[in-house]
């Protein structure tokens, strides 16, 4: 049984609309961005026009700077409780996070830290797409000076209650 939030914004794809998506980054090699790229059973037209509605993903859109992180914050405000937020990569802990910094409005940086704690509350659910974001992956390495985690144990630590999708792999294939 879906948890309520993630059955409401899903079904909004049944009727016509699509469900909105915002995908940020943390520390990561882009393999899974690659992967969902690659799929073999959908094209990426399809993907993102008729499947989902990517709002922002840094590394697929055009917009940057301002401009990008605008439109993150303004499609979170208007979609509150009714977009999926992706994590790909592992959160780091160490130096305020900024092993991993995903963007800046306004001269302000924002780590991929920043961005959770900003966005899942306001999420209809939180997917951690690849090892990395689900457990830390090869980046929560023993010795590792970025100290990261995974997307559910940052989640936890900030008292962050969201359903959670953990879709681990190294890449994790699309049709998964």
């Amino acid at each position: 049984m879906l948890h309520p939030a993630i059955g409401r914004a899903r079904s909004g794809s049944e009727g016509g609309s699509r469900p909105q998506v915002l995908w940020v980054k943390g520390l990561t090699c882009g393999s899974c961005t690659a992967s969902l790229l690659d799929s073999p059973q959908h094209e990426v037209a399809d993907i993102f026009f008729k499947m989902m509605s990517l709002e922002f993903h840094p590394g697929l859109m055009a917009a940057e700077g301002d401009q990008a992180m605008n439109n993150l914050f303004s499609m979170a405000g208007e979609h509150k409780g009714g977009y999926f937020l992706v994590l790909e990569g592992a959160i780091p802990m160490a130096a305020g996070g900024r092993y991993a910094l995903a963007g800046e409005l306004d001269g302000k940086g924002y780590t991929a830290g920043d961005l959770v704690l900003e966005l899942a509350p306001r999420a209809a659910a939180v997917l951690a797409v690849g090892t990395c974001a689900a457990y830390g992956g090869i980046m929560a390495a023993q010795g590792s000076p970025a100290q990261v985690v995974g997307l559910g144990d940052f989640l936890q630590a900030a008292k962050i209650r969201v359903p959670l999708v953990n879709i681990p792999g190294c890449a994790p294939r699309p049709d998964w």
